[in-house]
């Protein structure tokens, strides 16, 4: 009696024991399940981030570059402009035609070039253009500064200074932004009736 009762209790132990093992794995398996989509998901919330971190970049990269276009669209823009009035003298004009006040505008003409007037029968001329790169100036919207260069029919007056190079340096603020440009024109593609815009 003894013996089959200790047949019994291990017979209950062994099916309780295997009972509770398949209960286990049971448990493990959901649990390993549970484990891996919660892996997925995590996995797909980072691609969501990294998805929204690139759109978030995209989007800052475009408002930086409208602030640029607005900025560049509103800016002074200054620039010389040789002219022909009256289909023989010829002028040296420095035009803002941006949507900004230029402040601080400061322009420097080759020194060579100013001595070619200087020394030649456009002495008027010399006296003008130095007058116009002294100090800093302020071009309001619109606005000019002129001054005259020579008669294109003093023909000999003006192939010297066709022979030598004429550089322009302008700089000058819009807002808080300095700009800086050098320009190179040529005077020998200048005819009468012909204004030749440069730079």
């Amino acid at each position: 009696m003894t013996a089959w009762l200790m047949v019994m209790l291990t017979s209950a132990y062994v099916i309780t024991t295997v009972a509770m093992y398949r209960s286990n794995r049971q448990t493990a398996q959901a649990a390993q399940k549970q484990a891996a989509a919660a892996v997925l998901q995590a996995e797909a919330i980072q691609k969501q981030i990294e998805v929204a971190r690139l759109e978030a970049e995209i989007t800052q990269k475009q408002l930086d570059e409208s602030k640029r276009q607005f900025k560049e669209n509103l800016r002074a823009r200054v620039a010389p402009k040789l002219e022909i009035v009256k289909d023989r003298i010829l002028y040296l004009t420095f035009h803002n035609i941006g949507h900004t006040i230029a402040t601080n505008l400061k322009i420097e003409i080759s020194q060579p070039w100013l001595e070619c007037l200087k020394t030649g029968p456009f002495h008027q001329s010399y006296l003008q253009l130095s007058k116009l790169c002294e100090g800093n100036q302020c071009l309001l919207i619109d606005a000019k500064c002129t001054a005259q260069i020579c008669d294109l029919f003093d023909a000999e007056s003006f192939q010297k200074l066709c022979e030598i190079p004429l550089e322009i340096k302008i700089s000058f603020t819009s807002g808080k932004d300095l700009y800086e440009k050098v320009y190179l024109p040529s005077l020998s593609i200048m005819k009468p009736s012909v204004p030749m815009l440069v730079g």
